[in-house]
């Protein structure tokens, strides 16, 4: 009888750890599918963005700043998900729980999902990997379109300072110039 306890508890453990993985392959996959369409729009706000600046276009620039912002806060809540999804999988899963939380990846978590469903996880893991590269490039991108419009847009005004500035009191790197000395009058005899 003991024996029959003991065997119907391992089986209790069995289909609560089956379950257990089953939940933790559906929140994988639904969160991995929210990232992969969070990670898409990024992109597609950044490449606007960086179309903005090619034009000119102060609208287009501020609307895809606007949309940015928006999708950089869902990415933050999709990110806290994924953390806590990583702190209750460790606690369930022992080859996991023997890494430090901050170094379990999501393929990890998805080598804890059952075998049939591990191909369709890790396909997705793959495919966010590829378009967060791909956020990453259209950043850097963006980040040298802005860098080198501004630059441009400082020697303009520089340009402009020099060129107005009667007086002569703007230097070469286009600031005031203090050491130069201005002398002016106005006639008020006539």
């Amino acid at each position: 009888m003991s024996n029959a306890r003991s065997n119907s508890k391992a089986q209790t453990r069995q289909v609560v750890a089956t379950l257990d993985r089953e939940v933790l392959t559906g929140e994988l996959d639904g969160l991995l599918t929210a990232m992969i369409a969070c990670q898409r729009e990024m992109l597609d706000a950044g490449r606007a963005h960086r179309e903005g600046i090619r034009q000119a276009d102060g609208n287009a620039i501020e609307a895809a700043i606007s949309t940015l912002t928006t999708i950089q806060s869902r990415s933050r809540s999709l990110d806290q998900r994924r953390r806590e999804l990583v702190a209750r999988a460790a606690g369930s899963y022992p080859g996991l729980g023997s890494k430090p939380a901050t170094q379990i990846t999501l393929t990890d978590l998805a080598g804890q999902a059952p075998s049939h469903e591990r191909g369709a996880l890790l396909e997705k893991i793959a495919t966010l990997r590829t378009i967060v590269t791909a956020v990453d490039m259209e950043a850097r991108t963006l980040r040298a379109a802005a860098t080198s419009l501004m630059a441009h847009m400082e020697g303009l005004v520089r340009h402009v300072g020099r060129t107005l500035s009667h007086a002569g009191t703007y230097g070469p790197r286009g600031v005031v110039d203090s050491r130069h000395l201005v002398v002016s009058s106005l006639d008020l005899s006539s």
